[in-house]
């Protein structure tokens, strides 16, 4: 919404095992609450490792080369190797997985 309140500004949901729908280098900043867990669990149509992998490197695309990367993360998930997932795509996807948080 654009009506100039508390949360003005513009949204759009997306899904997030898709490569994001913005133009290179468009943010300074990404962040996500309780969302990006989802992608550890292996869905009926695509494997964990090629969701997690189109969220990494639509998200590297879309930020600014000077931007400087951070992830918070608490998994809310079942899944017992979401974090080895977690960090098997960083690790294909060219991101340094510095600091976790369970």
């Amino acid at each position: 919404t654009s009506l100039g309140g508390p949360l003005a500004g513009e949204r759009l949901r997306c899904d997030l095992a898709q490569p994001l729908p913005f133009r290179t280098g468009a943010f300074d900043v990404a962040y996500s609450i309780a969302a990006v867990h989802y992608l550890a669990q292996d869905a009926t149509r695509r494997a964990a490792a090629e969701r997690l992998d189109a969220l990494l490197r639509s998200l590297r695309r879309c930020l600014s080369r000077s931007a400087r990367p951070c992830t918070l993360q608490a998994f809310f998930t079942r899944e017992p190797t979401a974090v080895q997932r977690f960090t098997e795509a960083s690790e294909r996807c060219g991101w340094a997985l510095c600091d976790l948080v369970i």
